[in-house]
């Protein structure tokens, strides 16, 4: 009799998650369900694939949860409510969670019955959690978790030993967001004059976007050839079609379907632009565009003081920047239209790290890992 595995997500599941509910299912060892929140009007709603039959996809349908504390608690309980009663019919062996606002009320919930085995998927990390001083009571709760996924080393060392959990204990489990090698077979890189840079998935931080398309819009004033192209959406997606309407530089290719799409996507810029905001997370994350650039060979602007910045200087695979630093990325830009074989050479420094970058080398550690917990361990 098949295991039944659980994915529990408060929004779209995002490519890592996908590939982790697929590569699972072709197993043949697990029968596979997705709960997951369809945030009404969102703007960080995106096409999805995977695949799982459809009766086992089970939509949650509830407005956008941002705006006042009460209004994210009360959106929130009646997630867990509808969820609740979904889990109690489908009756797991494991239900796997992705970030901790959806592991934290999970955890309490199996307090009181035992019956699955609770996983964490850690995507982000939470800064509140650190500023709330909740280390002790998250600790309790690290000891009732099953499996920690990571999507960077730098979760395991800079955050969930913050809440009493040893970076090496055999619990944590790291895959990266990388893609599947087949997702970029016969990837053709760009050929054309001027620079395209490409600002790919989820919109955020106001002023490093505004800082990004005004440095771009000087370099066009001076006569250089400068485009952007963004894709996807986020918090930021009305200050981005504001932008791509405002300015003929600025193309906006809408949301997308990262299975289907981001090879064509990707087949359009020259450099990818993956800065953000100051904030733990951000210094300590390892987003999908660095992999999918690596696989691309397309060299990435990153933002000094990440884990990120440390991968590129090291590899020499792009670019590191001051945040909020207009000036040193206007001079980046003009020394790469004017010099755009820098671009060819941190390209080429791409080669050797492919096989890091690429989802296949880490589905044996996915599937030991659940093997561990679920077959060996019989519940």
């Amino acid at each position: 009799m098949k295991k039944k595995i659980i994915f529990l997500i408060s929004n779209e599941p995002v490519p890592v998650i996908t590939q982790k509910i697929n590569e699972l299912h072709r197993t043949g060892k697990y029968d596979i369900y997705l709960i997951y929140w369809h945030r009404l009007h969102s703007t960080n709603d995106f096409p999805f694939s995977v695949c799982i039959s459809k009766d086992h996809i089970l939509t949650i349908n509830l407005p956008e949860p941002r705006g006042n504390i009460v209004r994210r608690i009360f959106l929130t309980i009646i997630f867990f409510t509808l969820s609740f009663n979904l889990i109690q019919k489908i009756n797991p062996h494991s239900i796997h969670c992705v970030n901790m606002d959806i592991w934290l009320p999970l955890i309490v919930m199996n307090t009181f019955n035992k019956k699955f085995k609770v996983i964490l998927d850690l995507l982000d990390s939470r800064d509140s959690f650190l500023k709330w001083n909740l280390n002790h009571a998250i600790s309790k709760f690290i000891e009732k978790t099953a499996l920690f996924f990571i999507t960077s080393p730098g979760y395991a060392t800079d955050y969930l030993n913050r809440f009493r959990l040893d970076p090496k204990d055999p619990r944590i489990v790291f895959i990266p967001n990388a893609p599947s090698r087949t997702l970029f077979d016969h990837f053709k890189n760009r050929k054309g004059d001027g620079l395209v840079i490409g600002y790919i998935g989820t919109f955020r931080g106001k002023k490093t976007i505004e800082d990004f398309v005004e440095t771009v819009k000087l370099l066009n004033v001076n006569k250089k050839s400068v485009n952007i192209i963004f894709a996807g959406v986020g918090p930021r997606l009305d200050l981005v079609k504001h932008y791509a309407s405002k300015f003929d530089f600025i193309k906006y290719l809408g949301p997308y379907n990262y299975q289907k799409d981001i090879k064509k996507i990707y087949e359009q810029v020259d450099i990818i632009f993956s800065m953000y905001y100051p904030s733990h997370d951000k210094m300590i994350h390892m987003s999908c565009r660095y992999h999918d650039a690596v696989v691309c060979r397309i060299p990435i602007i990153v933002q000094k003081g990440s884990l990120l910045a440390k991968l590129v200087e090291h590899h020499q695979t792009g670019y590191v920047l001051e945040l909020g630093q207009r000036k040193e990325m206007e001079d980046l830009l003009n020394r790469l239209v004017d010099n755009p074989d820098d671009l060819k050479t941190k390209a080429k420094n791409c080669h050797s790290l492919l096989k890091e970058n690429l989802f296949e080398t880490y589905i044996p550690r996915l599937v030991n890992a659940y093997h561990r917990i679920l077959d060996d361990d019989e519940t």
